[in-house]
């Protein structure tokens, strides 16, 4: 038994050694000193732990691939609320500043600023109910404002045609009363320039005319000036020739003053007349045709609450004829309105300075320059500004 014994152990390290050549002289078996059991348990437990620690790796290695592991780094909650608070109240100040100019704005007339600004305050703060409310109240007034915008054109276009015939009716009643008769029957065809249907001036031109022959029945013949015909004729033509070039620079209040010089003198020396009653006419004809669409125009403009273009057509109507009076009214009262339309401006150039939002604030600055003269104050103003935020 013994001798099988040692055997066994001799073949099994000889087994031992060709399987695992790479084993240190420690471990190595030697015919003089067999290994024992707990040898042969140890290299059990080592395979088993090696086994299990690969499988470990691998299962690691597969839920791994499956859903990766992710980091998420997140703010503390109150650092987030706090931030977000901030951003709300910030929002709410801005809606609230457009809210007052939208207000400021619906009660001036100026709906479409009005409309601007009320929608820039609901993008900030959607859900306030009086935003709402303002925006509602906008949007009727514009829908009323076109409705009735050409009624009030045909009103206003009335309304002109009346100040024009009640003012050449009332000239040409002052003209009589200084028994310049042929004047006043210009000032009568004036009005049936304008007002063609006009029955006070139909009335007017044939009551001069019979007055003019009871006149001329009743009166002893004028003694004419000391002119000779040549020196009168050269006149007329020389009085003539200015009202063209007047006409031609199209001041036809002047050359229409001149044309009636002409007229006068030539009727007091008893020259034909055709030759400059023709011009006159056309002088008139011109003058209240020129007039009637140039303020059509403006009335437009004003509409279109664009102040600025209709003064530049209103002060065309009083290049061509400074004694309108219409016009210079009207020119007074887009002055005005230009005044308020500027400070109006700054104001709110000044709320974007302060938002801040610079970009907005020198649009409105610009404004300014473009509606008002570089003498102006606010013309001077809005340059500075322009000119310190040049760089941004």
């Amino acid at each position: 038994m013994a001798s099988y014994f040692k055997e066994f152990t001799v073949t099994r390290s000889i087994s031992l050694t060709q399987a695992k050549p790479l084993v240190s002289k420690r471990h190595r078996i030697s015919k003089q000193r067999p290994p024992s059991r707990s040898f042969f348990v140890y290299e059990i437990i080592r395979d088993i732990l090696f086994a299990t620690l690969i499988i470990l790796s691998a299962i690691l290695v597969y839920f791994s691939a499956i859903q990766p592991f992710k980091t998420s780094i997140r703010a503390p909650q109150s650092l987030t609320q706090n931030y977000s608070n901030i951003s709300q109240n910030w929002s709410k100040i801005q809606a609230n500043l457009y809210y007052k100019m939208a207000a400021e704005a619906y009660g001036k007339g100026d709906y479409a600023l009005a409309l601007n600004h009320i929608e820039q305050a609901q993008y900030l703060n959607l859900f306030d109910p009086k935003f709402i409310k303002l925006k509602k109240a906008i949007d009727e007034a514009k829908v009323l404002q076109q409705t009735f915008v050409q009624e009030f054109k045909a009103k206003a276009h009335r309304q002109w045609v009346e100040d024009q015939v009640a003012f050449h009716l009332g000239r040409a009643q002052r003209l009589i009363d200084q028994k310049e008769w042929d004047l006043a029957t210009i000032a009568y065809q004036e009005a049936l320039m304008v007002d063609p249907y006009n029955e006070p001036a139909k009335n007017g031109i044939d009551h001069m005319d019979s007055l003019r022959r009871t006149i001329i029945q009743k009166s002893a013949p004028l003694e004419k000036p000391s002119l000779t015909a040549i020196d009168v004729f050269q006149k007329i033509n020389h009085i003539l020739s200015q009202a063209q070039d007047l006409e031609n620079q199209q001041k036809y209040s002047n050359a229409i003053s001149l044309y009636k010089d002409a007229l006068t003198l030539a009727k007091t020396h008893d020259f034909k007349t055709s030759h400059i009653m023709e011009p006159l006419k056309q002088a008139l004809k011109t003058l209240t045709h020129e007039t009637q669409t140039l303020w059509a125009e403006a009335e437009t403009l004003i509409q279109a609450q664009k102040y600025k273009e209709a003064k530049v057509v209103i002060e065309k109507i009083l290049f061509m004829n400074p004694k309108f009076q219409p016009a210079k009214e009207k020119h007074v009262q887009l002055n005005q309105i230009l005044a308020k339309q500027v400070k109006m401006l700054y104001s709110q150039a000044a709320v974007y300075e302060n938002l801040p939002d610079i970009s907005a604030a020198k649009s409105k600055w610009q404004e300014i320059l473009n509606l008002t003269e570089k003498e102006h104050p606010y013309y001077i103003k809005a340059k500075e500004k322009l000119l310190q935020y040049v760089s941004l």
